[in-house]
């Protein structure tokens, strides 16, 4: 009886201590790791992420420096060419436009002249002369208060402009009270000339002042 009994103890504690060492590898191993130890994984997981961040760092600087891209040789070309096309293009308009404005300035000072000189007239009631001088560029206000019987300069010579115009002749003009208006010296047409451009002044009797073209 003792011998029988002795046998299956042993068996038993054989069968016990190997499910306690089943249940210690399973323990180590811990759950997900595919039979692996915990270390092994978490080192695998840590070179999977460093791959990433350098592959996203990678791409951070590829974008970085397209951002940052100069101009190619090519695309200066262009440019430079687009504004030279701009440049040829502007040029002759812009000195047009000057040429028109130097011009219309110096037409727009003997008109304005003309028509004061004329409303001098009809206000104070005694006679004007208005005398445009083509060498100075000027012209000259004079009046005869009575009971004068000569013209006396009003101030002095006003300059008519500062460029280049020519003035077909020397004119005087007479301005009477009765708003009559003639020519004493000259005619009461009068060209001004700039740049080969030419626009003529024309004074009526009664002083009508218009300009063409």
């Amino acid at each position: 009886m003792r011998n029988e009994s002795t046998p299956r103890m042993r068996t038993g504690s054989m069968e016990s201590i190997f499910r306690a060492s089943k249940s210690m590898a399973s323990l180590r191993l811990g759950p997900g790791s595919n039979g692996l130890p915990d270390a092994l994984t978490t080192g695998v997981g840590c070179r999977t992420q460093q791959r990433e961040r350098h592959t996203m760092s990678e791409k951070n600087i590829s974008v970085r420096a397209r951002e940052v891209r100069g101009f190619s040789v090519i695309e200066m070309c262009v440019a430079l060419t687009i504004s030279l096309i701009m440049m040829g293009i502007a040029v002759p308009v812009m000195r047009q436009t000057t040429q028109r404005y130097r011009l219309d300035g110096a037409v727009s000072s003997v008109t304005g002249a003309i028509r004061t000189t004329r409303y001098q007239a009809l206000m104070k009631g005694y006679r004007y002369r208005l005398t445009i001088t083509p060498s100075t560029k000027q012209y000259q206000l004079s009046s005869m208060i009575p009971p004068a019987t000569t013209y006396t300069n009003v101030g002095s010579a006003i300059p008519i402009t500062a460029n280049d115009v020519t003035i077909s002749a020397l004119t005087t003009l007479e301005f009477r009270p009765n708003g009559q208006v003639s020519a004493i010296a000259g005619a009461t047409n009068l060209n001004i000339t700039y740049a080969n451009v030419t626009k003529t002044i024309a004074v009526s009797t009664y002083g009508n002042v218009t300009v063409t073209p």
